[in-house]
């Protein structure tokens, strides 16, 4: 299902692997007020063996923010992290699957 999900046939050859998913619980519980706390917070975890570590949270941030990343970072040792939230002002967001690809 997951593949069927992530690879439309519009991007060709581009695909990604999922290598590992982890299921975070209470994760930074008190990272709320602000985007970059989070992020940080979530870099701070060994992500070593990966390209990148993504997280998909149902979190409100400030200011309409909906996703974080670090720039320039895809595969290197550190700070290859970002996250996704499906939340934004209180509405669920609901993304399209090229969408979904764009933020990964």
């Amino acid at each position: 299902m997951f593949n069927f999900l992530f690879r439309p046939p519009e991007f060709g050859d581009i695909y990604f692997r999922v290598k590992e998913v982890r299921v975070l619980f209470d994760f930074c519980t008190e990272c709320n007020q602000t985007q970059r706390i989070y992020l940080r917070e979530f870099s701070k975890m060994d992500f070593s063996d990966f390209c990148l570590a993504h997280v998909f949270t149902y979190r409100d941030f400030p200011q309409g923010i909906q996703g974080l990343a670090w720039r320039s970072t895809f595969c290197r040792r550190v700070y290859n992290t970002g996250f996704t939230t499906l939340l934004n002002h209180q509405v669920c967001q609901k993304y399209r699957q090229h969408e979904v690809m764009a933020l990964v």
